[in-house]
């Protein structure tokens, strides 16, 4: 077994275990009691588990899209940290924090313009995905310069959003060769307009958030 292996495995490791905390965060204690609090922090560690042995494998094997996507995983995973230790209800604009969606924007959008004068190289199928984590990228970027800093709001979109790609990258593990690229976008396609309806509908989260 060589390093790329083992760091594949560790990997893989650490991604269940921040899935399994995150559905502890967001099921059992959504708002923000002591067991959100102590599996939230588990996330955060089991994750940045995640970006670290992300970045051991793309010293080894580089692409950019993962690495596009790697830079997001530490902005989701800082932000949404950031915004739940804050003690005011709105916050105003981190430039720092933003500092790093920003390069990460920056990174996607260099590979979105690989991806266009190559499509017949990459193919239809991750030329779809590649081209949507841009678009999820910048509208994160949009998302976060015009919305109300409402820290709660903020805390729980940048943490859901982070979550999806554990999905997607497990999903991926999982899936046969030719429809890979399918399970890389499948958890955005079904939850973000899940969580779109769970904040429109749901009038504890909004009185929650007001």
């Amino acid at each position: 077994m060589n390093i790329y292996e083992i760091m594949t495995i560790s990997h893989v490791i650490f991604t269940i275990l921040a899935l399994l905390s995150g559905l502890i965060a967001i099921m059992v204690n959504p708002k923000g009691g002591e067991v959100h609090k102590k599996s939230g922090r588990a996330y955060y560690y089991f994750y940045t588990g995640v970006i670290l042995t992300a970045f051991l494998m793309l010293t080894i094997k580089f692409k950019i899209f993962f690495f596009a996507l790697t830079l997001f995983g530490i902005y989701l995973i800082v932000a949404g940290d950031y915004y739940a230790k804050k003690s005011e209800k709105i916050i105003a604009k981190n430039w720092w924090v933003l500092s790093l969606l920003i390069v990460t924007v920056f990174v996607y959008v260099i590979d979105a313009l690989f991806v266009i004068n190559n499509i017949e190289h990459i193919g239809l199928g991750w030329t779809i995905v590649r081209l949507t984590f841009a678009a999820i990228a910048l509208s994160t970027l949009i998302f976060e310069l015009s919305i109300k800093r409402n820290r709660i709001l903020l805390h729980a979109t940048l943490m859901l959003l982070s979550f999806i790609p554990l999905i997607n990258g497990l999903l991926a593990r999982l899936s046969p060769g030719e429809y890979i690229w399918v399970s890389w976008i499948l958890g955005y396609a079904v939850f973000i307009p899940l969580i779109i309806l769970w904040f429109k509908m749901s009038k504890k989260l909004q009185a929650f958030l007001k």
